[in-house]
C-alpha cells in the first residue's frame, strides 16, 4: 500500500488501455443507499470524482512524507471511481488519468459494495462500504476490510476511497 502510486499508475493505465465502461452522460438520479436501496439497487454505472489535498490527508493522521508527495506539487489529486456492472476502476488524476485499482464487486446481504483489490500491492484484498446516492452525489464510507494492511494502510485507503464522489458527465 505505501508505494501507492507505482501500482495506481499501472493499473489505471492498464484500465485506460482496455477500457471499462459507459461513457454516456449522466441521468438524473433518485436518492438511494445501501440502507434503503432493496434487493435490485446499485450503484449507477459511470464515472465519479473527488478532489483531495495534502492538507485533508495530514487532518486524517497521514504522516507517510512518501505518500503525501505523491498528491502532486500543488498538493491536490483527484480520484475517480468507473463503475460498469460488476467491475470497478479506481483512477488517480494529475493531468490524466491512470488507473489505481480495479477488480469485481458485488452487493452483500445489507447491499453493501464489496469490491475485491486485483491490484499488485492488496491482490484479494476486499473492501466494503456503505453507499448512498443522492443526485450526481455518491458517498461511500468504509464499513469492513479483508486485508493484509496496516492501520495505517487503513487509514491511507479511507482517505482515498470514502467520501462524496460528484458524477461526472
Amino acid at each position: 500500500m505505501r508505494d501507492l502510486r507505482t501500482t495506481a499508475l499501472a493499473l489505471l493505465l492498464l484500465a485506460v488501455l482496455t477500457g471499462c465502461g459507459d461513457d454516456s452522460p449522466a441521468s438524473t438520479t433518485p436518492a438511494v443507499s445501501s440502507e434503503t436501496a432493496g434487493a435490485a439497487a446499485a450503484i449507477p454505472d459511470g464515472s465519479y470524482a473527488k478532489t483531495v489535498t495534502a492538507d485533508q490527508a495530514k487532518a486524517m493522521g497521514i504522516t507517510d512524507k512518501s505518500f503525501l508527495r505523491q498528491l502532486g506539487e500543488d498538493e491536490t489529486t483527484s480520484f475517480v471511481y468507473k463503475f460498469q456492472g460488476d467491475r470497478w476502476t479506481q483512477f488517480v488524476v494529475e493531468g490524466a488519468p491512470e488507473p489505481g485499482d480495479l477488480g469485481p464487486l458485488e452487493y452483500d446481504a445489507n447491499d453493501d459494495v464489496v469490491m475485491t483489490s486485483e491490484s499488485d500491492g492488496c491482490p484479494g484484498c476486499v473492501y466494503t462500504y456503505d453507499w448512498s446516492l443522492d443526485g450526481d452525489k455518491l458517498t461511500l464510507t468504509l464499513v469492513g476490510h479483508d486485508s493484509t494492511d496496516t492501520p495505517e494502510d487503513v487509514v491511507i485507503v479511507r482517505f482515498i476511497t470514502e467520501g462524496t464522489f460528484t458524477r461526472q458527465p
